[in-house]
């Protein structure tokens, strides 16, 4: 489980709110080898083995409100890109069938997750795990691409208050205009490569805290499968 998702699903365990304390709650997971992490945290665990299961997960999400985490791409420039069609796809679904959807978007997320797996980000942790490879933190190009940012305690809550305003059959913003932005603030990469210098200057980490730059192709051999996912975690400039 990502680590979104994982932390989204042990604030709903705590919850206060008496909605979701009586709802049931089940998660899909791929192999058994962490069936005991998840029951431990009281919920149903249902186990499959791979995406291509496809008649077992449709029959599976047919009976069942789901919860899916999308994190967000300022991609426009990038066409038919395999987020806005899986979103179209679901927007549209959901209008044809009369079922309303709702879609929490995500930028950059920040902080120490709950989750019972994965409990780290990926776009900052991959800078610190660069800059202490290094020596000293690193950023890509010159670093002013902007993007927006959401503490991990933020994100979950909006989840919560989402859900249970869904279980009380309150208005909540759905199909074409069901698309919620999560975000608490704007920052450069520059911002955050200093950052990650500062503090592991500071921690006697880093020889240095000065900031270097990396080329877009160098980046692309250790942040992605490519220039392209680079582009898209927000890296580059623009």
């Amino acid at each position: 489980m990502r680590y979104s998702g994982g932390s989204v699903l042990t604030t709903l365990k705590a919850s206060t709110a008496v909605e979701v304390q009586s709802a049931q709650i089940d998660v899909l997971i791929r192999g058994p080898e962490r069936v005991p992490e998840f029951e431990n945290l009281g919920v149903g665990v249902i186990v499959f083995t791979s995406l291509d299961e496809t008649e077992f997960i449709r029959k599976l999400a047919s009976d069942y409100d789901g919860e899916h985490w999308e994190g967000s791409q300022e991609d426009s420039s990038l066409t038919a890109y395999k987020q806005r069609t899986t979103d179209l796809a679901v927007f549209r679904t959901g209008m044809d069938l009369s079922v309303k959807t709702t879609i929490i978007m995500a930028p950059t997320i920040f902080g120490i997750g709950t989750g019972p797996v994965n409990r780290l980000s990926i776009q900052i942790p991959a800078l610190i795990r660069r800059a202490l490879h290094y020596g000293h933190a690193v950023v890509i190009g010159d670093g002013q691409a902007e993007w927006d940012h959401v503490h991990i305690a933020d994100l979950v809550t909006l989840f919560e208050l989402v859900l249970v305003k869904v279980l009380k059959g309150e208005d909540v913003p759905y199909g074409a205009k069901g698309l919620l932005f999560a975000e608490t603030g704007r920052h450069t990469w520059m911002d955050v490569s200093r950052g990650i210098a500062a503090a592991g200057s500071e921690l006697g980490l880093l020889a240095t805290d000065e900031v270097r730059s990396v080329s877009l192709p160098e980046a692309a051999a250790w942040a992605s499968n490519g220039n392209a996912q680079v582009r898209e975690l927000g890296f580059a400039s623009k």
